[in-house]
């Protein structure tokens, strides 16, 4: 049998690793998950545009610069937050992008879109233009072009609760219908071809 030998272990830049044996656990845990749906009755505001891709006239561009004019698909704002007190809500359009045929663009500043004159909003719930104000649209504002990013298409405000109620009935919430026209200034060296742009609309 041979002379046993010592090992001795030595703090130094070299790193030695000891394993050691957890100790017993003396507590344990475990988990439970809670799930809570919350709903409300009150969906907020909304606004939802009607119909398919708006095709408009073509630009002849032989005599010159050309502004071509259209109008947009029906967009309807509903306001069902239920509010006690009157609030506030605006209306404002956006370019998605650029107005592009895929290699050329046509310039935003020469893009507006507009609701018309006041006159133009109808009601889609009886009593809606009573309980959902109307104070003003890009018609009173004017000068605004896509190039100039969001601006106010359509603005007002929504009477309180109580006052709804007596105005469409306590199921109802106030919804208003528009539409919008698009004119765009279409400069002479445009070069051919297929343009489209995407018009965005959100309500806050």
């Amino acid at each position: 049998m041979g002379i046993p030998r010592r090992i001795r272990l030595v703090a130094g830049a070299g790193a030695v690793a000891m394993a050691l044996p957890a100790a017993a656990a003396a507590s344990d845990s475990d988990t439970t998950e809670v799930t809570l749906e919350v709903t409300s009755s009150h969906s907020g505001l909304s606004i939802q545009v009607e119909g398919d891709p708006v095709p408009l006239d073509s630009a002849d561009l032989g005599w010159g610069d050309q502004t071509i004019s259209g109008g947009l698909n029906p967009t309807t704002v509903t306001d069902a937050r239920g509010s006690l007190t009157t609030e506030d809500w605006t209306v404002q359009v956006d370019a998605d992008g650029d107005f592009s045929s895929g290699e050329d663009t046509i310039p935003l500043d020469g893009v507006s879109v507009s609701i018309g004159a006041l006159g133009s909003v109808e009601a889609v719930v009886d009593g809606s233009l009573e309980g959902m104000l109307v104070s003003e649209s890009s018609l009173d504002i004017g000068g605004n072009t896509l190039a100039d990013g969001p601006y106010t298409l359509i603005a007002g405000e929504t009477v309180g609760l109580l006052q709804l109620i007596d105005i469409l009935g306590e199921d109802e919430a106030p919804a208003i219908r528009y539409t919008p026209g698009i004119s765009v200034d279409v400069p002479v060296d445009t070069p051919a071809g297929t343009y489209t742009l995407t018009v965005l609309q959100s309500v806050s």
